[in-house]
């Protein structure tokens, strides 16, 4: 379960919440999953992506989640 979650189910990430009245405003980030996330931030090492990246290919999500 732990690949299928960080690799295939999107997030969507609060980027803030402003108080209207009595109502709460919430504006969200656009909903990547962890793994993009991670790729995106530069903060992996060059051995840990490429390990994450081959990874990736060979995983099939119907099968994770069953």
């Amino acid at each position: 379960m732990r690949l299928y979650k960080n690799f295939f189910q999107p997030v969507m990430k609060l980027q803030s919440k402003e108080r209207i009245g009595g109502r709460v405003r919430r504006k969200y980030d656009v909903p990547r999953t962890p793994y993009q996330r991670l790729m995106e931030s530069g903060q992996l090492s060059e051995e840990a992506r490429a390990e994450l990246q081959g990874i990736y290919p060979s995983l099939n999500p119907a099968e994770l989640n069953r």
